[in-house]
């Protein structure tokens, strides 16, 4: 297995969650390289906040871990065996899953990916300003334009099905990711670089030509240092290319920009499925999909009382008793994907219920209960 931590708040205070879909994108892409599951660990001390750990988990097509962490809360122990166990708040969604292990034994169904440069976290400055914050940037944008795609850690072959791939801030390319992104790009797949592309090796030493040939990036002004991922203030390095999108050659767009100082995303965003959803569809191994929709955004509410009692409060460890999508409907009209004929309504945290839906003009009414934060379209033919 391989496990990504997801530290602090699942959601977060702010409500919006999409850092950590990139940071769990990118660990599912590296169990994929390796054939190994992925599993992701979230904090949660009553249902409402782990029944969500679980569908974020479920939404992106990996396991789920949920633990307490009640003695890292600074209260008395009267006060952490007051809260409830793991098993009561993770209930719902485990058994759910369990029970109907089939719905998420699919594989991601999209045609455009985002390419992560391992090389340049690790190789190129060490600073979460160098590579990752861009990244980061550059998937939450994905989400909010509604691109269905998924995180890699090379890149795609043309035969892939991917169409479409987004390489932010790839300061460092080897001669291979090179002469892998010219096979994908010749073949009709068609490359989206920001902020600096390709003007290193992997031992940080200058190409004579950088991928992008009239790139102008200055050099570092500090050491290098082995990448941690970490908070720290640092300023990163632009280019010195006038901003703006532009086609450099046949299928090859850069904006010298960086995604975390504006780059965008070049391409027209995509109506969602469902306003304040985000969704993800996978394919079954009987060639039926599986529409997962998760809300974009929430407002929480705290126990106060227990909160109180606590010797350090923080902002990021949060004893959250209940969760509340905001800007959702209860209704929706959804169209099926292409081929497809039969649809049906799956609510896993609402009471497990099934329901058939009626397709008319190739679309299905949805209707949701209260403060329904995740649901599933299952579509046949």
């Amino acid at each position: 297995w391989i496990m990504l931590e997801m530290c602090g708040d699942t959601p977060p205070a702010s409500g919006i969650y999409t850092d950590k879909l990139a940071s769990q994108l990118y660990q599912l892409a590296v169990a994929k390289k390796y054939g190994v599951p992925a599993v992701g660990l979230g904090y949660a001390y009553y249902e409402p906040p782990a029944n969500f750990i679980w569908a974020f988990n479920q939404f992106l097509g990996s396991g789920t871990w949920i633990s307490t962490l009640k003695h890292r809360l600074g209260m008395d122990n009267k006060y952490c065996e007051m809260l409830p166990m793991e098993s009561e708040i993770a209930s719902v969604g485990f058994n759910f899953e369990k029970n109907n292990q089939e719905l998420f034994d699919g594989e991601f169904s999209g045609d455009s990916a985002v390419y992560f440069s391992r090389n340049t976290r690790d190789n190129y400055g060490g600073y979460w300003a160098d590579y990752c914050i861009d990244y980061v940037r550059t998937v939450s944008e994905l989400f909010n334009a509604g691109i269905k795609f998924e995180v890699v850690t090379a890149v795609p072959h043309p035969a892939s099905g991917c169409r479409k791939l987004f390489l932010p801030s790839a300061a460092i390319l080897t001669r291979d990711e090179i002469r892998d992104l010219e096979v994908f790009r010749l073949a009709g797949g068609t490359i989206y670089a920001s902020g600096p592309c390709g003007v290193y090796s992997c031992d940080c030493k200058r190409w004579k030509t950088p991928y992008i040939e009239n790139e102008v990036l200055p050099e570092l002004d500090r050491p290098l240092r082995w990448a941690h991922d970490t908070y720290e203030k640092a300023d990163a390095v632009d280019c010195s290319n006038e901003p703006g999108w532009s086609k450099i050659k046949e299928n090859l767009y850069w904006n010298p920009q960086r995604a975390s100082k504006g780059a965008g995303i070049p391409i027209e965003k995509s109506n969602p499925a469902a306003q304040g959803f985000f969704d993800r569809t996978f394919k079954l191994k009987n060639g039926d999909r599986v529409q997962h929709f998760l809300a974009q955004k929430f407002t929480r509410t705290l126990n106060e009382e227990l909160e109180a009692k606590r010797e350090i409060r923080t902002a990021s460890n949060s004893l959250v008793t209940d969760l509340f999508p905001v800007d959702t409907q209860s209704k929706y009209d959804i169209e099926l994907p292409e081929g497809f004929t039969n649809a049906e309504l799956i609510l896993p945290l609402n009471g497990g219920t099934f329901r058939k839906l009626e397709v008319k003009d190739n679309k299905v009414s949805v209707s949701l209960p209260e403060n329904c934060f995740y649901f599933m379209i299952a579509y046949s033919k």
